[in-house]
């Protein structure tokens, strides 16, 4: 992951922690200095705060007042722990917070108040004594490798020469050969159109072919601005859901991703992780291809025109604007997380109709579909933790555990003791 990425990702967070501040009392600016000066990642600060102005607000409307500053360190140090109660009722009642959300809040508050005792504003700990909410295990939601194969073929039928490309198997020029040999053009001439032109095999197919089978029109009565976008994006759909699946990495490790983080050689990436290290997280030498195939669609020299504006790798071809992400949006600019999130959410409900959880799945879904498989595939915990960086094995053996539990109740529901 690009340091410049997360610095300014940090910049971006300290900024939205400095506007919830100019509306807070000063307990909760030294709160936040003091956090500051910890170990607590920016975005757990931001989380906090977030939390803790969520309360004062509260009281603030409960008390009538017109501005949360008004909330004075002599409120917080004469409530009690019916107040807390009563928090915890209008959040679970009113704003309809699920006990997960609760528990977090809670806990956040929990660490707020101690500060302020310890730190001698108040009196007495409100918290003390207050149980956080139970929340069972979530269940968990993932995919298997028969729903991964469908979800990556649909995402890839939005090209037809792009899925008949990928969806043979292991060699990678293998499907090419099918295809022109079936359509009669010769193989080495597309390997040679391809090269001059710097375009991927299967475009340089579809030159020779002259048909687009996808939009049912000849090649010649399609804008090539608009075909090549649609092919950028297709490759780009299927490297993001491949990567996830292979590596397990987090969105926000994907996210921020430079070109300069993908070593195809070796079949990894180096992210950044919650604590600031950086890793090397390995995937399989297919998802290596599929990096290629689209960092090599996206090259500074294979820029495209859309709409009437020019982009390539860097986006919009100005120095100044040069974007060095790995994974961009049709404006070239990098992907951000909601639009990664959103775009999951809506292959899974197109691609997979009869997946039962589709309404469920999330990106960290892919994420909970990695660990299982390399679970069910080596039942290697160790593996499973290091790939994926859980904080430790414990985190993983109750992954695993759940994941068991499944298999076992599914097999022992196909042993009918009647027959």
């Amino acid at each position: 992951m690009s340091q410049d990425y997360r610095e300014e990702t940090n910049i971006n967070r300290e900024n939205k922690i400095h506007a919830l501040l100019l509306r807070a009392p000063s307990y909760v600016r030294s709160f936040a200095e003091h956090m500051s000066t910890g170990k607590r990642e920016i975005r757990t600060q931001e989380a906090y705060l977030y939390d803790i102005m969520e309360f004062v607000t509260y009281e603030k409307d409960m008390l009538r007042l017109e501005s949360e500053d008004l909330v004075s360190i002599e409120i917080i140090d004469e409530l009690s722990q019916d107040d807390i109660q009563e928090y915890r009722t209008q959040l679970r009642k009113v704003k309809m917070n699920s006990a997960s959300s609760i528990k977090r809040k809670l806990s956040s508050m929990s660490v707020f108040f101690k500060f302020l005792y310890a730190r001698e504003f108040i009196d007495r700990n409100p918290m003390d004594g207050v149980e956080l909410p139970a929340v069972n295990d979530h269940r968990i939601i993932r995919i298997d490798k028969e729903q991964s194969s469908l979800l990556l073929a649909g995402i890839l039928k939005n090209d037809r020469y792009l899925y008949e490309y990928y969806r043979v198997g292991d060699e990678e020029f293998s499907n090419l050969k099918v295809i022109c040999n079936r359509y009669r053009v010769s193989y080495d001439e597309a390997r040679k159109l391809a090269a001059e032109n710097r375009t991927p095999i299967v475009t340089a197919v579809e030159k020779l072919i002259k048909t687009d089978i996808t939009a049912g029109k000849r090649v010649d009565d399609i804008r090539d601005d608009i075909r090549a976008l649609r092919e950028r994006v297709v490759l780009r759909n299927y490297a993001i859901i491949s990567l996830f699946l292979a590596s397990g990495i987090r969105i926000s490790e994907l996210v921020g991703l430079d070109l300069k983080d993908v070593n195809l050689r070796d079949n990894c990436v180096s992210v950044i992780l919650k604590g600031g290290d950086e890793k090397r997280v390995y995937f399989h030498e297919s998802v290596s291809r599929t990096l290629r195939a689209y960092i090599n669609s996206t090259d500074p020299d294979g820029s495209f025109s859309f709409n009437g504006e020019v982009y390539g790798r860097g986006g919009l071809l100005d120095p100044r604007k040069r974007n060095d992400a790995l994974f961009l949006s049709t404006r070239g600019t990098r992907m951000s997380a909601r639009s990664i999130e959103i775009m999951v959410k809506e292959m899974v409900q197109t691609y997979l109709p009869d997946y039962d959880d589709r309404e469920l799945f999330h990106v960290h879904s892919l994420r909970a579909s990695c660990a299982s498989r390399i679970l069910l595939d080596t039942g290697n915990v160790a593996l499973a933790s290091s790939q994926l960086n859980h904080k430790s094995t414990a985190v993983t053996s109750k992954f695993y555990a759940q994941l068991t539990e499944e298999q076992t109740r599914a097999e022992i529901a196909k042993m009918d003791p009647w027959n």
